[in-house]
C-alpha cells in the first residue's frame, strides 16, 4: 500500500483494538457492578455463582446496549 494509506489502516486497526478494549472494561466494570449488588443484597446465599453470573450477564449486556443508544 501506498504509505499514506498504510499509516491510515494502521490507525484505523490501532482504534479499533482501542475501542474493543474500552468496551471490555466498560462491560467488566458492569458485571463488577452488578455481582457488588447480587452480594449486597444476600443473594450468593440463595443462588448458586453460576446462576448469579449468568444473570449478571445477561444484565450487563443490556446495560451496555443502554449506554450505547
Amino acid at each position: 500500500l501506498h504509505y499514506p494509506l498504510r499509516r491510515q489502516r494502521q490507525m484505523c486497526i490501532r482504534d479499533s483494538t482501542m475501542s474493543v478494549l474500552h468496551h471490555a472494561e466498560i462491560l467488566e466494570n458492569i458485571f463488577d457492578e452488578v455481582m457488588a449488588d447480587f452480594k449486597n443484597r444476600n443473594l450468593h446465599l440463595i443462588f448458586p455463582q453460576e446462576v448469579l453470573e449468568d444473570t449478571a450477564s445477561v444484565i450487563t449486556q443490556r446495560r451496555f446496549e443502554d449506554l450505547c443508544q
